[in-house]
């Protein structure tokens, strides 16, 4: 996972990939710990932060 100062310098379509990459990864981490298949649920609260990290970003760049 990238760090705070590493999605700051990122570029913006660079930024919205690795929004996209992290969101696709929390939906199958999700789907997999209501499925009860989770071997990493621990991943979710991370990834939900990243993807909150990033969109706020995005929101300050605009």
């Amino acid at each position: 996972m990238l760090t705070i100062q590493e999605i700051r310098q990122l570029p913006d379509k660079d930024l919205q990939e690795e929004l996209q990459r992290a969101s696709r990864e929390y939906l199958k981490i999700r789907m997999d710990v209501e499925s009860g298949f989770a071997k990493e649920s621990h991943k979710a609260k991370a990834l939900k932060k990243q993807i909150a990290r990033i969109r706020t970003i995005q929101k300050e760049i605009k």
